[in-house]
């Protein structure tokens, strides 16, 4: 891991927050939990929707897998989102926790989608991006929008990000030009419907 980057967990986590109507459910010990909550102190603290297993030393021992469980279903009746996206950290890469069993064990109400993150496995930028790759398997064919784009690399975290995007939409529609997604800091439905642009345009990250 670069000295001052947060690695690969945290830019996971980065990028699946940006669904505004997603719940990310931080598979992690809760001090990671807390750094990665750090990041919406800088956006709404009334918009907070984030879930995490709290694995203590039971499960770093003994596996993490129940505590999982619990929390699948637990987010899935707490939060009213059509998207969970569950963010593995460091302690269940080590011990070797099957998430893709416990997802599949469970029934939920809710498009999964699931990706292993641990930090020393890379950079905070690869995170965002493989988080992102991960995310597109939920995209759907759309019929092209002329004179559209998608701008892709904005965190809810980034400084002043939502004045920042307002101008931007702003310049652009005077030149006749639609914004189809922020990517990552759009709804889920937006997310989607990305595929609909006729251009991506990569802004950061």
């Amino acid at each position: 891991m670069a000295k001052m980057d947060g690695g690969k967990f945290f830019g996971a986590f980065r990028a699946c927050s940006g669904i505004k109507d997603a719940v990310v459910l931080t598979h992690v010990p809760v001090g990671c939990n807390w750094g990665a909550a750090m990041f919406k102190t800088t956006s709404n603290q009334s918009d907070i929707r984030q879930a995490c297993t709290v694995m203590h030393e039971r499960e770093i021992v003994f596996g993490g897998e129940e505590a999982l469980r619990e929390a699948l279903v637990r987010a899935d009746k707490l939060y009213n989102t059509p998207l969970l996206a569950v963010v593995a950290g460091d302690a269940p890469a080590i011990i070797g926790d099957d998430i893709e069993a416990v997802i599949d064990s469970v029934v939920l109400n809710k498009e999964v989608v699931w990706m292993d993150a641990a930090g020393f496995k890379g950079t905070m930028r690869e995170g965002y991006e493989e988080a992102l790759v991960h995310l597109a398997r939920l995209m759907e064919e759309r019929n092209v929008i002329k004179n559209s784009l998608n701008l892709i690399g904005f965190c809810p975290d980034d400084f002043k990000v939502d004045a920042d995007i307002k101008e931007i939409k702003r310049l652009l529609n005077s030149a006749g030009i639609q914004v189809n997604c922020v990517i990552s800091n759009c709804s889920f439905d937006e997310f989607v419907n990305a595929p609909a642009a006729e251009l991506n345009v990569v802004m950061g990250q």
